[in-house]
């Protein structure tokens, strides 16, 4: 364990829980720290539960140099807290998700009565390794129903897994989450609308995913949050192509190689008033937005349709569409 105060440096190396309790109180005696610590899960439970940190940062990844598994890191900035949890022994990399769901359980318990900002991250290079339906990958429905303390919440995952279905059934929500993050590479839009209903007080949400284009006006994604009166709604979309769209010679001036998405359709429908559409475009390296649906003829476009009750701010990344923090306020 290394702790910086002040300019100083400390070293220590006992992992007891008794060790952790006086280690703990020493620090928070600092106003100013950083901790680094390596240890078990069960010393990190026990680690938070007597740091109580308000803001955490966590990150699974595999160590490729050692050739082991590196399953959390944790940081804190509001009390600096940096914790990585090696596997007892070396792991093969087929087996590098070896970590128990069980076990991350614990963690978000710990977290349960202290942490408001919580950064959790699968690692992109978890991509192979991490199959729909693992119990592993239950991240989301589990850091909802423990941390009941939580404000915001920024996750990045390769799936986004059903959650069970009892917490649709009884609808076992988390009232205190208003700001959600989420960078998925593949879910279902069925399953994301799942999630969003149990955030009744949800005012901000980030979305970063992925869209197929399948043709130039037929290209829709739908983000469905009929109760949630947004204040911000941030949509960043990487596309690829369908294999149709390559039926033009490569030389043709409509190719997709030769094209960019220059606009997107928005429609926003509030809960109790009337739709309202917008054009986000692109043309000649311009960036606007305008009330209506007349769309540039010669481009590719994408229809982004988003139901809530109200929406003030939107930003969109697809294509060459990058505009942030536009006003709609749409009610």
């Amino acid at each position: 364990m290394i702790i910086h105060a002040g300019g100083t440096t400390r070293h220590h190396h006992e992992y007891s829980t008794v060790e952790n309790s006086k280690f703990s109180e020493y620090v928070l005696k600092i106003p100013k720290h950083s901790v680094r610590l390596t240890c078990s899960p069960q010393n990190a439970c026990s680690l938070l539960e007597m740091t109580r940190p308000k803001e955490l940062q966590m990150q699974m990844k595999y160590n490729t140099e050692y050739a082991s598994f590196t399953p959390l890191l944790f940081e804190t900035t509001t009390r600096p807290l940096t914790i990585e949890m090696n596997s007892d022994k070396p792991t093969r990399l087929m087996s590098a998700c070896s970590l128990q769901r069980s076990v991350l359980k614990e963690i978000w318990k710990g977290c349960k009565n202290s942490v408001e900002k919580l950064h959790f991250s699968t690692g992109a290079e978890m991509y192979e390794y991490i199959s729909f339906n693992d119990e592993k990958s239950k991240w989301l429905e589990d850091i909802l129903r423990n941390c009941q303390k939580l404000n915001t919440l920024h996750l990045t995952c390769v799936n986004l897994d059903p959650p069970a279905s009892e917490v649709v059934r009884k609808k076992l929500i988390n009232p205190s989450v208003e700001n959600l993050s989420l960078k998925i590479i593949r879910y279902e839009q069925k399953v994301l609308t799942q999630y969003l209903s149990l955030l009744p007080s949800l005012k901000s949400f980030k979305l970063i995913s992925y869209i197929q284009i399948t043709g130039k006006r037929d290209n829709v994604f739908d983000i469905k949050i009929p109760h949630a009166a947004l204040e911000k709604l941030d949509v960043d979309l990487s596309f690829f192509w369908d294999k149709s769209c390559y039926l033009w010679k490569s030389s043709s001036k409509e190719s997709p190689q030769n094209l960019r998405i220059k606009a997107v359709l928005l429609h926003v429908f509030p809960k109790k008033g009337l739709k309202r559409s917008f054009v986000l475009k692109n043309l000649r390296g311009k960036l606007t937005v305008k009330e209506g649906t007349s769309l540039p003829k010669s481009s590719y476009s994408v229809t982004l349709r988003v139901y809530c009750k109200s929406l003030q701010i939107i930003s969109t990344s697809i294509g060459a569409v990058d505009i942030k923090n536009h006003p709609l306020y749409v009610e």
